[in-house]
């Protein structure tokens, strides 16, 4: 048995030798999760990732969202990234996450290289979280509306949903003001208000 935590492992075919290398993510009975949207969320702006393709600019983090993260991982917690981003982008995420001292975590993307935003992207994150389900998800953090119907539809409660302000204010105002999630400005208010008291 492999021992608990992120594990890389290589998978091999006998016949060709072809193979692939891939992240096994080993966790105890009982794991908590934190699970966390990328573009937007964590990166400066939602279209940031996919202008740096096209012209080799350099993503940055929001302030303070590093941090954030780690603070839930010291606490016990996996963080688990759930993007709508394709999978081709695999290693590029994973070696933004690692640049910009964002916790080691299991990252679901999908097979397509554009997920439309709206019930394509909804759609995507219930199954990702419907995958998770041996485990408790005891918190979700996004930007936008497909955040928020992913993560209440996956049973999360509204004081357990955060959404990052305020790029995508017109499209989640009214979700806000009826409660069904909790809008923040700033990660050093996410982390010491809201994550650390979970």
């Amino acid at each position: 048995r492999l021992p608990v935590g992120m594990r890389d492992l290589y998978v091999s075919v006998d016949g060709d030798r072809t193979g692939a290398e891939f992240l096994a993510f080993v966790a105890p009975t009982g794991t908590k999760l934190v699970v966390s949207d990328v573009d937007g969320t964590l990166t400066e702006y939602e279209n940031a990732y996919p202008e740096s393709v096209a012209l080799g600019t350099t993503v940055a983090p929001h302030p303070d969202a590093p941090s954030a993260l780690q603070m839930v991982k010291s606490r016990g917690y996996a963080v688990v990234y759930v993007t709508a981003r394709g999978d081709r982008f695999t290693q590029d995420t994973r070696d933004w996450f690692a640049t910009n001292n964002f916790p080691r975590g299991p990252l679901r993307m999908p097979t397509a290289i554009i997920t439309v935003p709206g019930e394509e992207t909804v759609e995507f994150k219930r199954s990702a979280l419907e995958a998770l389900s041996a485990f408790e998800v005891e918190a979700g953090i996004g930007n936008r509306a497909s955040d928020i119907t992913a993560y209440m539809e996956s049973g999360l409660p509204a004081n357990r949903v955060f959404i990052k302000l305020p790029e995508f204010d017109g499209e989640i105002a009214q979700q806000i003001m009826a409660g069904v999630a909790t809008g923040f400005q700033a990660y050093a208010d996410l982390r010491d208000m809201h994550l650390a008291s979970m």
